[in-house]
């Protein structure tokens, strides 16, 4: 509990504002990040632009690997990033976790 809570915590702090993520939430260590085309109205990136699967690509050359997620919005598409760590995370993952997150959020977004 104590591990998911500061797992939430800098999830929120480091990327809620971020101009790609409409939504941060979760419980325990399973943490989902909603990615938005418009953050005002949430509207979901098109299905044909694959956000996900190019966030996670930007994410496994830093050494991140977090579930894709996508078509939660139906047709109309709906990505997302489900970070689900192991029960024995420390500190230094955590951050490690966040912070390549955001640097793949950053790598993505200038060529959406």
């Amino acid at each position: 509990a104590e591990l998911g809570a500061r797992l939430g915590a800098q999830l929120k702090e480091e990327l809620s504002g971020h101009p790609m993520v409409g939504d941060i939430r979760g419980a325990g260590l399973f943490w989902g990040v909603e990615l938005v085309h418009d953050k005002a109205t949430r509207m979901p990136f098109a299905p044909d632009k694959k956000v996900t699967n190019r966030v996670l690509s930007a994410a496994l050359k830093r050494g991140l690997f977090f579930y894709p997620s996508s078509g939660m919005a139906g047709k109309a598409g709906g990505d997302a990033m489900m970070l689900t760590p192991p029960f024995v995370v420390g500190d230094s993952e955590i951050e490690f976790m966040v912070r390549t997150a955001r640097e793949a959020l950053d790598d993505v977004r200038p060529n959406l």
